[in-house]
């Protein structure tokens, strides 16, 4: 028998306490490590799993939900494809950015532009004789072209108002605004009272064809009739000129009531502002 070789008497060797103790520990441990982490990802599926159970096979919702994204987003699919192919035809349309080229008017184009407007300004001067009435400073104008001849201090409407107390009528004395011409030319106007005439004065007003409608002497040695009843004409009362005082005629001093006779011919044209 050769010594040498190594006999197997049974002999294990045996471990001690503290190495049989360490591997239930780790286990413990490591289980521990392992029920922590799966109710930590627990908690963060929470929210997934709230979110995702209406969609849950055999859930209540699914349907409804599946209807409602149905209803809302193909809509807006279908809008956002007409978008696409929208004409842009306002300013508000226009995407910020894309400016379309300015074309810059040349220098010759913004003289015909300017000489077709002073075209249009000179059409619209009056030309010859004519009269200019500003019945908010009573002046008047009398040009010729746009040569001023004349200027006179008048007197135009006031602007009151009288009422009829025996009846629905009512009187506006204001000086008609507007374009007129001279219609007609007289000396030594007769002037034949209205019915407001009788009425300022408290007193009834007499038939049409009364004689006590006729009055001279008030209305100076010429008068212009403008039509609608109303004239340029002269005044007794010369101190209430440049005062907005009467019923709705042009008062005009005797100087420039007989210049102005004499020079403006019958079809003048009388603009009143």
């Amino acid at each position: 028998m050769d010594t040498n070789q190594p006999q197997d008497n049974g002999f294990k060797p045996r471990r001690t306490n503290h190495e049989a103790g360490l591997g239930p520990l780790v286990k413990s441990a490591l289980a521990w490590l392992l029920g922590r982490a799966r109710a930590f990802f627990a908690i963060l599926l929470w929210p997934f799993r709230i979110l995702l159970w209406p969609f849950k096979k055999g859930s209540i919702a699914r349907p409804i939900i599946i209807a409602a994204i149905i209803l809302l987003v193909v809509p807006l699919l279908v809008l956002e494809g007409m978008g696409a192919r929208k004409v842009y035809s306002t300013a508000e349309d226009i995407v910020v950015g894309q400016s379309l080229p300015e074309k810059k008017p040349t220098v010759s184009a913004l003289e015909d532009q300017n000489a077709s407007l002073q075209k249009k300004i000179d059409a619209l001067v009056p030309r010859g004789m004519h009269i200019i009435v500003d019945t908010a400073a009573n002046r008047l104008y009398l040009k010729d072209g746009e040569k001023l001849v004349r200027e006179a201090i008048v007197s135009c409407g006031s602007g009151n108002i009288l009422s009829d107390p025996k009846g629905d009528r009512t009187w506006v004395f204001d000086t008609p605004r507007g374009e007129y011409k001279i219609e007609n030319k007289i000396t030594n106007p007769v002037w034949v009272k209205p019915d407001w005439a009788f009425v300022e004065e408290g007193k009834t007003p007499p038939p049409r064809n009364s004689p006590d409608r006729v009055e001279s002497g008030v209305l100076g040695d010429y008068a212009l009739a403008i039509g609608k009843g109303y004239f340029l004409h002269g005044t007794m009362y010369t101190r209430m000129l440049g005062r907005n005082v009467t019923h709705g005629c042009v008062r005009i001093g005797d100087e420039d009531l007989k210049y102005i006779y004499e020079n403006a011919p019958k079809g003048t044209k009388v603009y009143i502002y």
